[in-house]
């Protein structure tokens, strides 16, 4: 027969109690989203705490030009440097032009030097069809 010690809640449950004589097995309470019950078991309520998601493998970050960045609750998402995008997606600087650190927005993408969009002054590209043309000084 049974006895008291082979009773035990199943994973993801915990005995809440108080009669020591019966088990009374209860879910585990579900924890604000980004976070995760950790260690919710015996007669154990656990605590919630961070999860990486992005170690994870669980975000939603372009996994070939992006990066991700887990913060407390949550991940967030950006660019690699010559790429711009909201981080999910990321597209490449136009020809001849870079960026030092990805960005949100084209117009942080430069024209590389001896190019320019065109004016001979600006050197910044403000629309996604813009091309780095290349500069030609003449002397006369």
């Amino acid at each position: 027969s049974a006895s008291e010690e082979d009773c035990f809640c199943k994973p993801g449950w915990y005995d809440e109690g108080p009669d020591d004589m019966l088990l009374n097995c209860t879910i585990c309470p579900p924890c604000p989203a980004g976070l995760k019950r950790y260690n919710c078991t015996g007669s154990e309520r656990g605590t919630c705490g961070n999860y990486d998601e992005c170690a994870a493998d669980e975000d939603s970050c372009d996994a070939a030009n992006g990066s991700c960045e887990d913060t407390d609750g949550s991940f967030a998402c950006f660019c690699n440097p010559g790429y711009f995008g909201n981080g999910s997606t990321c597209s490449r600087c136009t020809k001849n032009s870079h960026s030092p650190y990805g960005s949100t927005r084209v117009g942080n993408c430069s024209c590389n030097v001896g190019y320019d969009t065109g004016d001979g002054e600006t050197r910044r590209i403000f629309e996604f069809d813009e091309l780095c043309l290349a500069s030609v000084e003449l002397q006369i």
